[in-house]
């Protein structure tokens, strides 16, 4: 998967999450810059994507 695709799925669950504004903006801010700052981490959300992906709907 794509990384600013994965980047922006992080947004909108933040987005979701969040209420307060400070907080949000800087959690997206935190986003951006694990993803820029090492792949090693944008490689481990798209493993967890994809097995929480694929157990969605064994997991209650």
């Amino acid at each position: 998967m794509p990384r600013e695709k994965l980047i922006n799925m992080a947004k909108k669950l933040i987005d979701k999450g969040f209420l307060e504004k400070s907080l949000l903006a800087d959690t997206k801010r935190y986003i951006e810059f694990k993803f820029n700052q090492s792949i090693i981490f944008a490689k481990l959300t798209e493993v967890h994507f994809d097995i929480f992906r694929e157990n969605k709907y064994v997991i209650k």
